[in-house]
């Protein structure tokens, strides 16, 4: 069954680690993590799960150390809701693993051209749970080793862009984006009653390739040239904040650097082969994949969230006990305007646990202990006893 979390994270989009500065508990959030912790353990079922943090995690797999610069970009990626704010609901965010992953922007022959210079990337999609808005947006950046290997791959890029879609693409520049090589496609369905119109501009940004694919009906087309300017307006100074890795270093770029991570309960039997396993994300990477862009990010901020690391269960760090709870009961009221969703009874031992169960769906629990927030989809008995596992875990968190 699929879990209805407040921050649902795709397996796609989330490699092992985004790696940010991020602030650490003060003593006195510490102790009284401690302090909360020491009054209930006793009554606590905790089965075989560990109820230590797990040792810290040191450089990453080598292979997998470009998911982890590639994760940290997504903290300077525009989200499309920020373009249009009607474009709230996800499609697939995820970082790119390699050049052949960020095809589906640049086209084959696009992936072919910088596949030698490639060195992260990460895509955002969204579009509106509005039927009527015909709407969709996809933003991304692609890093690749300098600005030269930009300016060799964009007459490629273009290439692929008018080849490879289901209908030629067109030149289709945008007047106030002399710099941005804009493609648009039509297609006519034989189901539909008006065409479709798709706009892609690439923006050459230094090393950086700027991303932005605009669908939309055919006699809105206007909105698309609107959407990529906003995007590129948006996304120049966002990215220019990124503190990138020297790409010599990426390979042996270390893992949970905020030490986040080592306070989820892990898999039995060891990480699992999916690239969501592991991550490691800041408030606007984990809200890329969340059910509503807008609102699951306005949540992480209000409650002052640095981390969301996922496992077999997933950590959020607030910004204060307080903060913590705070997340808590906003994603439980989030939950509840879902119609047929009704709020659980929480396991025993764990009173100030909150709970969910939706329509069709597994129930979710959260549990907040100090500055800390665990969440734990409950599908078999045992998740009672890893949800109060949790809740130990986070009682050693400094």
């Amino acid at each position: 069954m699929r879990t209805p979390t407040a921050m649902r994270v795709a397996a796609a989009a989330a490699a092992a680690g985004l790696l940010l500065t991020g602030c650490g508990s003060n003593d006195e959030q510490a102790t009284g993590g401690d302090a909360a912790a020491s009054t209930q353990e006793s009554n606590l079922d905790t089965g075989t799960f560990p109820t230590t943090p797990q040792p810290e995690f040191g450089s990453a797999n080598p292979e997998k150390a470009g998911w982890i610069e590639s994760q940290r970009m997504a903290e300077f990626l525009t989200m499309p809701f920020e373009v249009d704010p009607e474009l709230v609901k996800p499609f697939a965010g995820r970082p790119y693993e390699d050049a052949d992953s960020a095809s589906s922007e640049v086209s084959d022959g696009g992936a072919a051209a910088i596949e030698d210079s490639f060195v992260a990337g990460f895509r955002a999609a969204g579009g509106s749970y509005d039927e009527t808005n015909t709407r969709e947006l996809t933003t991304a950046v692609i890093r690749l080793k300098d600005a030269a290997a930009v300016e060799a791959a964009l007459p490629k890029i273009k290439a692929g862009l008018i080849e490879g879609t289901i209908e030629p693409g067109v030149e289709d520049p945008i007047d106030i984006l002399p710099n941005t090589t804009v493609v648009s496609s039509v297609y006519k369905s034989e189901d539909k009653p008006e065409a479709s119109v798709t706009v892609q501009g690439v923006t050459p940004h230094n090393n950086y390739l700027l991303f932005a694919s605009a669908w939309t009906v055919e006699s809105d087309k206007a909105w698309t040239a609107t959407a990529i300017a906003e995007f590129v307006e948006q996304q120049v100074p966002l990215i220019d904040k990124f503190p990138a890795t020297p790409a010599e270093e990426i390979p042996d770029i270390t893992m949970d650097q905020d030490k986040v991570l080592i306070y989820t309960v892990p898999h039995e039997d060891g990480p699992l082969d999916m690239p969501g396993d592991q991550a490691v994300l800041g408030p606007r990477g984990a809200a890329i994949t969340a059910a509503n862009f807008r609102r699951s990010y306005q949540r992480l901020l209000d409650s002052n969230v640095t981390h969301m690391a996922i496992s077999n269960t997933t950590v959020y760090k607030t910004g204060s006990e307080e903060d913590a709870k705070n997340l808590i009961d906003g994603f439980v009221e989030d939950n509840l305007k879902v119609e047929g969703t009704v709020e659980a009874e929480p396991p025993a031992g764990l009173e100030t646990a909150r709970c969910i169960t939706p329509p069709e769906y597994v129930t979710t629990c959260w549990v907040a202990n100090g500055p800390y927030v665990g969440e734990v989809s409950m599908s078999v008995p045992e998740d009672d006893q890893k949800l109060a596992a949790q809740y130990v875990i986070l009682g050693h968190a400094k």
